[in-house]
């Protein structure tokens, strides 16, 4: 599920679509609400979890050349993403495709094993304050005939 919004108070349903926006840095906060259900599966290892985010084109807005993505940990405090430290997770712009990816492997499994908190993954742009460059994301929900333009979680593991 995604939720983008000027306040966690009131964030707005990003389930079809949501924007990613510079300016002020604003978070798209993206949930994984099934993700708990491959705990079910004994002795299950993340092979490869790719986050894929497609968005449309020819807004008035250039897309951002790349987006980041961070989690909150125990303390509240966002941190990146174990991946990010370990190698290059992505998140540049892909405008033959026009989507965004990024391999979110370790943080997945991490997640899975109980190291890191399930609550969710923020989304934001590299460009937050120094530009006013947005994309307009396709959400879960975006269509219901080409699911590949969807915004999704791709899990490929082994148990």
């Amino acid at each position: 599920t995604a939720l983008s919004g000027l306040t966690t108070d009131n964030p707005l349903d990003g389930s079809t679509s949501c924007y990613i926006q510079a300016g002020a840095g604003i978070k798209t906060r993206l949930d994984f609400p099934h993700l708990s259900d491959f705990n079910s599966l004994v002795g299950r290892t993340v092979n490869k979890a790719e986050l894929v985010i497609p968005f449309e084109p020819g807004d008035r807005f250039y897309p951002q050349d790349k987006l980041f993505l961070l989690y909150k940990n125990q303390q509240g405090s966002l941190q990146i993403l174990p991946d990010q430290t370990m190698q290059t997770i992505g998140g540049g712009v892909n405008l033959f495709h026009n989507e965004y990816r990024f391999n979110i492997s370790r943080y997945i499994q991490k997640v899975l094993n109980d190291e890191i908190s399930p609550e969710a993954i923020y989304l934001l742009s590299s460009s937050a304050g120094v530009s006013v460059n947005r994309v307009f994301a396709h959400g879960p929900l975006f269509s219901s005939e080409d699911k590949r333009e969807n915004m999704r979680l791709i899990i490929t593991l082994t148990n």
